[in-house]
C-alpha cells in the first residue's frame, strides 16, 4: 500500500513529504480494491479478496483483519465511526460495529457485484450501486431495502451523495451523469461530456 505525495499532505498530523508504505499480504500478491478513512481519521480501511485490512493511520500500522467471503469492492464508515459497511463481489454488502469488527447486518438484494456504498449523512440509511445496474437505500436499523432507483440510469457504476444529504449524483458506464433529489429519488437532470465511464463521484 502506497500513498503518494499528493495523498499525504492531505492527511492530518503526517508530515508531508514521507510517504509510508505497508504490505497488503505477506506474499506481495494481495490487490486493494477499496479505501475508507474513519471520520476521525485515525482509522484506514482496505479492501482486499479475502476481506478488510484495518490500520492505524498514524503510524501505518496493521491493527486488524475482518474476513469477508470475497472481494469487498466498496467501503464506507458511518458518520459517527460506529458502522463499516463493505460492499462484496457476492452481491451482498456486510455492515460490521466497530471498533470490534463484528457483523451486524448482511443486505441481500442485489444481483451483480457491489461497486460502492455509502452512509447517508443522519447514519440512518445505506446507499449502495451495484452491476445489476440499480442503486438501492438500505434502512440501517433492520436491513430492509427502502428504495430502488431504475429511473434515469444507464448502466451506474459511481455515485456521491451531498454532504447536507439532499442531492445523490450518479456516474454511469456511458460517461453521463444523472442527479436525483435524494428523498423520494426524483430525477433532476442529466450531465453528458463525458466520453468513457464514471467511475468516482465527489
Amino acid at each position: 500500500l502506497l500513498f503518494p505525495f499528493e495523498l499525504i499532505q492531505a492527511m492530518p498530523a503526517v508530515q508531508t513529504g514521507v510517504e509510508e508504505t505497508a504490505p497488503l499480504a505477506p506474499n506481495g500478491v494481495e490487490r486493494g480494491h477499496a479505501l475508507a478513512y474513519s471520520p476521525d481519521g485515525e482509522t484506514l480501511a482496505v479492501g482486499i479478496s479475502a476481506g478488510i485490512i484495518l490500520y492505524d493511520a498514524r503510524p501505518l500500522a496493521r491493527r486488524q483483519f475482518i474476513e469477508t467471503p470475497n472481494w469487498a469492492r466498496g467501503l464506507a464508515f458511518s458518520p459517527d465511526g460506529n458502522l463499516l459497511a463493505a460492499g462484496l463481489f457476492d452481491h451482498t454488502i456486510r455492515v460490521y460495529e466497530m471498533p470490534a469488527g463484528r457483523l451486524a447486518l448482511t443486505l441481500v438484494g442485489h444481483t451483480g457485484w457491489v461497486r460502492q456504498v455509502a452512509i447517508t449523512p443522519d447514519g440512518s440509511a445505506l446507499v449502495s450501486v451495484s452491476d445489476d445496474d440499480t442503486l438501492r437505500v438500505w434502512n440501517l436499523a433492520d436491513g430492509r431495502q427502502i428504495d430502488l432507483l431504475l429511473e434515469g440510469l444507464v448502466e451506474p457504476r459511481s455515485f456521491a451523495l451531498s454532504p447536507n444529504g439532499e442531492l445523490l449524483a450518479v456516474g454511469m458506464q456511458d460517461g453521463s451523469l444523472s442527479l436525483f433529489q435524494f428523498k423520494g429519488l426524483k430525477f433532476l437532470r442529466r450531465l453528458t461530456g463525458h466520453s468513457d465511464w464514471v467511475r468516482c463521484l465527489a
